[in-house]
């Protein structure tokens, strides 16, 4: 029996050995993992924005760039996220509104230059 305890305690210190270093690895990828879904969806705001600077300035139609920001919104609707990351979704959906309102008063930013 002592023999079975001795050989157990030297499988169980190298096993402890590696999931220490993981359980304090794994907060913080699941950090990133729930940020970054936010945050991609912000590069490709801004890239929409970039572009509807662009169109603005270009007296182009924007009627795809709102096409684009509405499936952007519903991707955002869609996305699930833990209650603690919540926030960064709301103000992504109230950024995207933001940008959608820059496209409705595009004549706006023209008359006052």
């Amino acid at each position: 029996m002592a023999a079975l305890i001795g050989k157990l305690m030297i499988l169980l210190i190298p096993i402890l050995g590696v999931l220490y270093p993981m359980m304090r690895f794994l907060p913080s990828l699941y950090d990133w993992m729930m940020r970054s879904k936010v945050l991609r969806m912000y590069g490709e705001l801004r890239l929409l924005e970039n572009e509807m600077t662009i169109a603005c300035n270009a007296g182009r139609d924007t009627g795809e760039m709102i096409a684009q920001l509405d499936r952007l919104e519903e991707q955002a609707n869609q996305l699930k996220v833990p209650v603690a990351y919540a926030s960064m979704l709301y103000m992504l959906r109230h950024h995207i509104d933001l940008v959608r309102g820059g496209l409705k008063k595009p004549t706006d930013k023209v008359g006052a230059e």
